[in-house]
């Protein structure tokens, strides 16, 4: 995670802001898969919906929901 968030810094040279969302965002979604204990390798569309799902339930706005997706999409495009 931490070499994808150097990857936006200093080859997508994105704002500040984006890369301090993009890292919350990816931490949050870390910190909910570490309680499951689910490998990084073994997560799926499943288990994102699922993640989704929970932040739906958090009653979370439409537009946080679509910029931690937006993130998670990046993230496991890099990977």
């Amino acid at each position: 995670m931490e070499a994808f968030l150097r990857y936006l810094r200093d080859v997508r040279n994105v704002s500040p802001h984006t890369l301090r969302n993009y890292g919350s965002d990816l931490r949050q979604f870390a910190d909910y898969f570490a309680l499951t204990r689910t490998p990084l390798k073994e997560i799926g569309h499943g288990e994102i919906r699922e993640y989704l799902g929970e932040l739906y339930d958090q009653k979370l706005e439409k537009t946080s929901i679509a910029r931690k997706l937006a993130a998670l999409r990046a993230f496991f495009k890099y990977c």
